[in-house]
This record gives structure tokens, C-alpha cells and sequence, in this order.
């Protein structure tokens, strides 16, 4: 460390400064730009010392006065004639320069030159400013350097002063050379005999930003055992009094504006001020401890701690001021399309009629001051929704609105929102065509899962659309169907399944056509679904693939990693490792970007990880969110997913075996018991029949059973009747044989044909992968070995050595992770 003078309080400069001050032995022109309160003065004055003590060089020094321009320029020039006897007598002679003698004059100051090695320091140069030309500035940078050094120290310069700096090549040192790490911040604590920590030096450098002032008082109040609060008092303190007071009306003003950013851009800066009046210098307003302007990208960052002290000042200043600011950060936000920060900072300001004006579809996902958006949007609807004023102004900021709460679920919310709309929109107002044509399409919705009525409900949509689309659903708009698996939802009439694939097509005929393309694919995929769960693999795969391409050409990602669920399964009963793995890792890549893209809420986008984990053990996953372990099924979720969580967490208490959980929490998830309504009920009626199986609780079983078999039966549904057959050895066909003896010739027929591939689960991918790692010549040696020949006999039979069969046969083993021939066979088709 480096300390000079006499008080080691203020003399204290850290290594990496003190070796940038060399330049002032190097350079002819040497430029100081910092705010006060960075000991840029001291540390000059110190160093000079230091280097004249050593070389004897003469050090002539001139500070310059805020309240007189014209006699600090004056008293400069007494101090040049001492020397330069020539030039400073001519410049004292000629007066304050003017339009006369200012060419003149600036020749004089370009001749300014010493016998011997001086420096000539002219400190608070932003005093002299006013009857300083820049041309004077020019001839100073310019001249010859002839033993003479210049040091020039300002708390500011001119733009054009600057940019001469920085054309010339001037040494320029400035705020972010003075400001303190926290190394230095440490080791002067040390010096003045506080001990900090590493953790507790770099707090204090956040604090404050390395600004010598603020920390030398935060230290001088720790080391009198002030309180926290007393320290956090006493920066505030300096803040108001070193920096806030001495600044005129017009530059508070302007920082006021920028309060609500931290980091802010030369056009931003313009943005926000250009109503102030008079125009202020903008450059000098910012021209502050703790505000650091970065030349390269011309931004300008504000620390947190000046950041803190602006917003409670603004907050100070009364409402008006309070939300002027305000408005205009938002408004600087929405005319640059960052709508969700703008939304923010109206929300703030309690500027509902700005809201208006932002389209609340393009923050679906985000969270407005640390709450999640769909909360927030429950609120406005509560609140300002009863405006009737408020409703009328922007009908269509509430149509999207609406939607929002129905994707996260608030269908109440949702439903008193519509109607209120519907009072306000009328069919004779041309001006209301399009927005009655939305508010149709979302009506459509509050009659899910009923085909019929949601379609009836379109076509009055439909003579309004006429040959326009939806200004609130388009096909990127966030999904809210369910979760996977559509026959869940729309499968409710035993027997009926066709007859609902059929009336699914005609309700998407209409809403795919309005929506530009959201849920086009959904139709196959019910299909492919309704197909798997009936045994027939052909077609399931048909449609499976039908529905991927239909949906991957209007965006619906969500339905591809659906088909590709289903491919997955279907490639299990076809025993076919190379088609799992592509399902798989279709599933992998797209199951990301669906997390990311297609929900609101964390516990929807888990629960579908879940599905996806626990039927196809994604790797590097945990299998159940601990929310989900815990039965925690209260957390917000999209529309139709209570039922997959409820299936995730008995799937969870079956697996781990918690059978008397399981029960009781079927008891008080279904009090009046299991009612198998639609196909997503079968689900969890299935595993309480294995848990009530596996604790010897017949009656209940069978019952449940009787209620699954008739839903199922009439449109051949089996597949999930044979996963249970299986796991309660035999119970579903003990039940067919003695409740349903007529049927019970056609579903053992299916468990006969499709309960090899539940047998053996997944197709062995790892095994093929080893094999796959094989020469086609170790291949053929290893079949042969596994064929049951010796090492001689597969000699004679490839024409080879019998030691080069052995070498061969040794690499198989190795690559395999085998050590007997024996286990060949499970490597190789």
C-alpha cells in the first residue's frame, strides 16, 4: 500500500492508483476527471511531492474558484509568468481572452515552455471553463513538451474538451481509476486498525461503490460502534449533503427522472428529460460520485447505493412528482417494447389507463414485482374490472386479459370478467364486431369438455369473424387443453369415442381456422391416443404421426411432445430399441422448450416433467417434485391438471409402497368415493384398486374394478386394464371371467397379445447401444460364440487363428462389461 502526508486517514492510496499517477512523470499533458469525494487533489499533490523530493523539479500549482472565473484566469497567469516570464506576461497583459485576441492568444499558450523540469497544475478546471476557449485547451494539449509537464484536474469537461482528450491520445485518468476494490477497502479498514473480513470488504464495496468519501465515513462509524442503521444513516446523510444539496433545481430534477433505472442510455437520458425546462447540461448534472459512465457503450450506471437514495427522495418529492417519473419510465419502456418493465413501473405510478395500452399476451410467463403475472391479472380484474369506464376505454386489453386467467386456471375470475365485458360490447356498433367475435371464442371455453355446446358457441363467433381472426388467441399463445393426453378430457361417453373424435373435428374445423393454427393437430393426437389405448398399434402410430406434422407447421409443440409420448409406447409393444430412443429423445429436446414456452405456472411445467420421467426415465431428473411427494396438490395449475397431479401422486404412494397414505388420501381426495366420469378418471380408479388389492381390501377393489371395466369396455380401452391385470396377478381377469363373461373371451385375447411388452417394459436400449460399439467382424465372432462353438471351431469356420479368435472374443467382453459367453445373447438380436 502507499500512504503520504501526514493523516494516514486521508493519505491512503491504493498500489494499482498510486503506479497510475507515474504518468504524470511521463507525460507532457495529463488529464484528472472524477466527482469530489475521490481524493483526486490529495493524491496529486502527495505524488508531486514525493517526485520533487527525488528530482528536485519545481511544482507550480493553481486552483481555480467557483464564484470568480475571470480572476482565477487572471491569478493563472501570475503564476505562468513565474515560469515563463515571456509568455506569462503577455498573457496577464492582454486581459480575459475575447473574439480579438483569442487567436492570439492561444499562439502564446502553445509556446509555453520552463528551463527546467516543472509541473504546472491547474486543479477545479471546470471553474475556468467559462473564459477558457477550447482553443486555449487545444494549444495547452498540443505544445511541445520542453520540460514543462501539465496536469489538469476537473470534475468535469466540456464534450468538446473530451473528445480532444481522447483524440490526442491525453492520458485521461478518471473515477474508475480512483474508486477503491475491495482489497483496497480492506486494507485501509487495517490501517486503521478495523480488521475486515473478505466478505465484509466486499459488502462495503457494493455499498458504496469504492467512493472514498462514503467508505472512510462508514469505517469512522464502525470504528465508534454506531448501530447499522447509524451507518446506513450517515451515508444517506453524505449523499444528501454532499452531493443532492449543492446541485440546482434542474439537475435534481433530471436525476430524479432517472431514478427508476440503475443503467441508462445516452437516448434514454434525452427521453426522460426532454420536458424539463430550462434545458439543463445533461453531462454535468451526472458528473457524480457513484454515477460511472462507460465511453464505449455510452451508458450511464447509477449505484445502488445513489440509486436507493434517488427513489426515496422521488418518493419525497409527493405524488405528482412520484408519478410523473414513473409514467415516463414506462413510457420509455413501451415505445422500446420491453412491455412487461413498463407494466411495472405504470403499476407503480397507479397509472391503470397506461396499462391500457400494453398488450398483457406478450408476458404470458413473467413476473411483474416479484409476483407472477396471472396473479396480478386476477387483481386487475377484481378491481379495476369493475370500471365500467375502464372496461369500455380498452375492451380488447380485457378480452386478452380474460385469457390469461383461464390459462392459469381462475375460472371464476374468468367468467365474471366475460360478463361484465358482454354488458359493454353490442352487435349493432361495427366498432364492436371483432371484440363480441373474441368474446365468443373465449365463451367457447367456459363449456369444456362439452363438444357440442363450445362448437355451437363458435359458430356465433363464426358470423363475426367473418374473414378476419382472433385478436387474443393466435397459434403461439400459451396452451389449455390439459396436460398430454387429450382423451382424458374429451372421452366422457362410454362407447362414444368415435362419435367424439368426430365432434373434436368439427370444433377445431372452426377454432384452428380463428386461432391461425393453436390446436391444430389436437384431433390425430386424440385419435392416435384413443387408438394406443385400444390395442391398435397401426393406426396409433398413424395418427401419432399425422398429428406431428400437422402440429410442427403451426407451431403446437406441446402436441408433438404428445405424439411423440405416444410413438414412445408404441415402439415398447414393438420391441423396437432403436425407435424408443428417437421417441425419447424427441421427448428430451422438446420437453424443454415446452417448459419454457408453453406454461405460466412452475408446478404445471413440473408435473408434466413428472409424467414424462416417472413413463420414461429421463436421465438427470428427479422422478416426483417434493411438492408432489408431500401431496402439496393445492399449488396453482393450468385448467384439467388437478387429475394428472392426483394420478403423479398416488403413482408415487403405490410405488414406495405408503399403502395406508394411499387410502386415506382416496378418501379425501374422492369423500363420496371414486366416480369414473370421464377417461382421465380410470387413472387414478386403477391404482387405488392395486393398493386396495395389495392390503387384502377386496370389496372396494372390486367395485372400483366393475366401475373402470364398464367405462372401458364398450370402446375395447384394455391397455390400462392389462397393466392392472398384471400388477394384482390376475385380479381384472378374475373380475371378466365372473362379472363380464361375455367379454371376458375378447380382453384375455388382448392381454394375450399385448402383455409381453408390459412384461418387459422398455426395450434394452443400453445393451443395443454396447453391441453397437462392435466391428462387424467381432459381431460375427461373438454370434458364433453365442451360438454355443469353441474358440477352434469358429477358427475353422472364418478361416482364422484361434489366437486371433481370442483376441477378438477378449475386445467383445470388454466393450460389452461382460466376462462369460453365456451373456451374449443379451447383447445380440
Amino acid at each position: 500500500m502507499a500512504k503520504y502526508g501526514q493523516s494516514r486517514e486521508q493519505h491512503y492510496y491504493a498500489p494499482a492508483w498510486w503506479q497510475k499517477l507515474g504518468v504524470l512523470k511521463r507525460a507532457a499533458t495529463t488529464a484528472l476527471e472524477a466527482p469530489s469525494g475521490y481524493g483526486k487533489t490529495t493524491a496529486v499533490k502527495d505524488y508531486l511531492t514525493a517526485a520533487a523530493a527525488k528530482t528536485g523539479a519545481q511544482i507550480y500549482w493553481r486552483s481555480a474558484r467557483a464564484d470568480n472565473p475571470a480572476a482565477s484566469y487572471q491569478q493563472l497567469c501570475k503564476l505562468v509568468a513565474r515560469l515563463d516570464p515571456m509568455v506569462g506576461g503577455t498573457l496577464g497583459q492582454s486581459g480575459l481572452p475575447d473574439a480579438h485576441n483569442r487567436a492570439d492568444l492561444s499562439e502564446r499558450w502553445q509556446e509555453l515552455s520552463c528551463s527546467a523540469p516543472c509541473w504546472l497544475v491547474i486543479d477545479n478546471f471546470q471553474y475556468l471553463q467559462p473564459v477558457f476557449p477550447t482553443a486555449f485547451f487545444a494549444a495547452l494539449l498540443e505544445r511541445p513538451r520542453s520540460g514543462l509537464s501539465v496536469i489538469l484536474i476537473s470534475q468535469l469537461y466540456q464534450r468538446e474538451q473530451l473528445s480532444l482528450l481522447l483524440k490526442l491520445g491525453v492520458p485521461l485518468l478518471t473515477q474508475a481509476d480512483l474508486s477503491w476494490g475491495a482489497a483496497d477497502i480492506q486494507a485501509y479498514a487495517l490501517q486503521r486498525g478495523l480488521n475486515l473480513t473478505e466478505s465484509e470488504a466486499q459488502l462495503l464495496y457494493r455499498r458504496t461503490g469504492g467512493w472514498v468519501t462514503a467508505v472512510s465515513l462508514y469505517l469512522r462509524l464502525r470504528q465508534e460502534k454506531r448501530p447499522e442503521r447509524e451507518s446506513t444513516g450517515g451515508l444517506m446523510f453524505l449523499l444528501e449533503h454532499a452531493i443532492w444539496n449543492p446541485l440546482p433545481r434542474s439537475q435534481q430534477l433530471i436525476l430524479l427522472h432517472l431514478s427508476p433505472f440503475q443503467q441508462v442510455s445516452e437516448a434514454q437520458l434525452r427521453f426522460l428529460c426532454q420536458d424539463i425546462s430550462p434545458p439543463p447540461d445533461l453531462r454535468a448534472a451526472l458528473n457524480l460520485p457513484l454515477i460511472r459512465h462507460d465511453l464505449l457503450t455510452h451508458q450511464i450506471e447509477i449505484h445502488e447505493l445513489l440509486s436507493d437514495f434517488l427513489q426515496e427522495r422521488r418518493r419525497q418529492m409527493g405524488r405528482a412528482m412520484n408519478h410523473d417519473c414513473l409514467r415516463r419510465a414506462g413510457d420509455w419502456c413501451r415505445v422500446n417494447g420491453s412491455q412487461l418493465q413498463a407494466a411495472g413501473f405504470y403499476e407503480q405510478a397507479g397509472d391503470f389507463r397506461a396499462i391500457l395500452k400494453l398488450d398483457p399476451r406478450l408476458f404470458f410467463h413473467d413476473q411483474l414485482e416479484g409476483k407472477p403475472f396471472y396473479r396480478i391479472a386476477a387483481a386487475w380484474a377484481r378491481q379495476q374490472g369493475l370500471d365500467t369506464a375502464l372496461l369500455r376505454e380498452e375492451p380488447l386489453f380485457w378480452l386478452r386479459l380474460a385469457y390469461i386467467l383461464l390459462i392459469s386456471g381462475q375460472n371464476e375470475v374468468f367468467a365474471q370478467l366475460l360478463r361484465r365485458l358482454f354488458s359493454r360490447l353490442h352487435r349493432s356498433d361495427p366498432a364492436d364486431r371483432l371484440l363480441l367475435a373474441d368474446w365468443y371464442l373465449l365463451k367457447s371455453y367456459t363449456y369444456l369438455p362439452d363438444l357440442s355446446r363450445m362448437t355451437r358457441t363458435l359458430e356465433q363467433a363464426r358470423t363475426l369473424f367473418q374473414s378476419d381472426v382472433s385478436r387474443v388467441i393466435q397459434a403461439d399463445s400459451p396452451w389449455c387443453y390439459g396436460v398430454l393426453a387429450p382423451c382424458s378430457l374429451f372421452h366422457q361417453k362410454p362407447g362414444q369415442i368415435g362419435q367424439e373424435a368426430v365432434d373434436l373435428s368439427a370444433y377445431l374445423s372452426l377454432y384452428t381456422r380463428f386461432t391461425r393454427g393453436h390446436g391444430a393437430g389436437l384431433e390425430c393426437l386424440f385419435r392416435a391416443e384413443a387408438s394406443y389405448y385400444a390395442a391398435d398399434l397401426v393406426t396409433a402410430e398413424k395418427q401419432a404421426y399425422k398429428a406431428i406434422f400437422i402440429a410442427q407447421n403451426s407451431g403446437q409443440e406441446i402436441l408433438v411432445l404428445s405424439a411423440f409420448y405416444i410413438l414412445g409406447w408404441v415402439s415398447v409393444h414393438k420391441n423396437d430399441a432403436h425407435f424408443w430412443q428417437e421417441a425419447v429423445r424427441d421427448l428430451k429436446g422438446r420437453a424443454g422448450e415446452v417448459f419454457e414456452q408453453a406454461f405460466i405456472l412452475p408446478s404445471s411445467a413440473e408435473t408434466l416433467q413428472a409424467v414424462l420421467v416417472s413413463e420414461t426415465g429421463l436421465p438427470g431428473k428427479p422422478a416426483f417434485p417434493d411438492w408432489l411427494k408431500a401431496g402439496a396438490l393445492s399449488r396453482d395449475r393450468l385448467p384439467w391438471l388437478h387429475q394428472v397431479q392426483v394420478t403423479l401422486y398416488l403413482s408415487y404412494l403405490l410405488d414406495t409402497r405408503q399403502l395406508p397414505r394411499l387410502t386415506a388420501s382416496l378418501e379425501a381426495l374422492f369423500p363420496s368415493g371414486i366416480q369414473i366420469r370421464c377417461f382421465g378418471d380410470v387413472f387414478p380408479a386403477l391404482l387405488a384398486v392395486q393398493a386396495y388389492h395389495a392390503l387384502g381390501q377386496r370389496k372396494p377393489a372390486r367395485e372400483i374394478l366393475n366401475q373402470a371395466i364398464t367405462f372401458l369396455l364398450p370402446d375395447r380401452l384394455f391397455n390400462q386394464l392389462i397393466v392392472c391385470d398384471l400388477q394384482t396377478q390376475g385380479l381384472v381377469s378374475a373380475c371378466f371371467k365372473e362379472d363380464f363373461p361375455a367379454q371376458a373371451a375378447s380382453y384375455l385375447q388382448a392381454r394375450q397379445q399385448m402383455e409381453a411388452a408390459f412384461i418387459h417394459g422398455y426395450p434394452d436400449v443400453e445393451q443395443q447401444q454396447a453391441a453397437e460399439q462392435l466391428t462387424e467382424r467381432e459381431r460375427e465372432i461373438a454370434r458364433l460364440a453365442a451360438a454355443g462353438l469353441t474358440n477352434e471351431e469358429i477358427a475353422r469356420q472364418l478361416f482364422l487363428s484361434v489366437s486371433t479368435v481370442r483376441t477378438h472374443l477378449r475386445a467383445v467382453f470388454r466393450k460389452l462389461g461382460i466376462q462369460h459367453r453365456s451373456k451374449l445373447n443379451d447383447f445380440l438380436p
